[in-house]
């Protein structure tokens, strides 16, 4: 059997083309060298890009938990004590600052 294919609301049209604009503009500012050296960009345009990247990560911004969820990550591959599946955020937070090299006194 098929699996009937749904139409994206436009929502999550816009959610999903913010999401690849945020991926490729933070690989081309990653390489911006390269973008530089081959007269692809100039230190302006990496400028602009920049503000272009903040914008769009405000606007996913209330929506960055929804999003991750959607990816179904395990919580050790996040390693959030904040984004717990479970919900046990505070359990979790104490037994992390517990196990912290950082708060062990010699």
């Amino acid at each position: 059997d098929r699996e009937e294919v749904r139409e994206l609301s436009a929502y999550n049209q816009f959610m999903l083309k913010c999401m690849s604009d945020i991926f490729s503009l933070d690989y081309i500012l990653d390489k911006s060298g390269l973008f530089i050296e081959s007269g692809a960009l100039s230190a302006s345009d990496l400028t602009e890009l920049r503000q272009v990247l903040q914008s769009l990560v405000l606007e996913v911004r209330p929506a960055a938990v929804s999003l991750v969820d959607a990816f179904d990550y395990p919580d050790f591959v996040l390693r959030s004590v904040l984004g717990r599946k479970d919900g046990d955020v505070y359990t979790a937070l104490w037994e992390w600052v517990q196990n912290n090299p950082r708060n062990k006194h010699k």
